[in-house]
């Protein structure tokens, strides 16, 4: 399957953890933002399709919040080479125009280097 993205998704240089909103479980680490997408590594496989409710829990402080939390379905989920890990890619549905401009200043922040993440499709 090829994931299309319409932005640039770019990598996070330091441990950020994802959650589930309503159950405040960890589901994985974040490896690349955009505005439209994130990818995390996590130690389950979660289901293509289905609707999460997610948190992502920052570090530092980005426009007074310590979080975002967003809606994001699940596109993509396949086991890593040491076959213990799971990557998952959800696209991130209907977001808030202030929750989009928060994660284009974390994207910005000491969080995430430099360099854009290879586009795909």
């Amino acid at each position: 399957m090829v994931e299309r993205r319409n932005h640039e998704r770019h990598t996070a240089n330091r441990y950020l953890g994802v959650y589930d909103q309503k159950t405040d479980m960890l589901l994985g680490c974040l490896v690349e933002l955009g505005t439209d997408s994130i990818h995390i590594i996590g130690k389950e496989e979660y289901r293509i399709g289905n609707v999460y409710r997610l948190k992502l829990d920052l570090h530092e402080e980005i426009d007074n919040s310590r979080g975002l939390c967003f809606t994001a379905k699940n596109v993509s989920s396949e086991v890593q080479d040491d076959g213990v890990l799971f990557a998952s890619s959800f696209q991130i549905h209907n977001i808030d125009h202030e929750v989009e401009r928060r994660i284009s200043l974390l994207i910005e922040s000491s969080a995430f280097n430099t360099n854009l993440v290879e586009q795909s499709g």
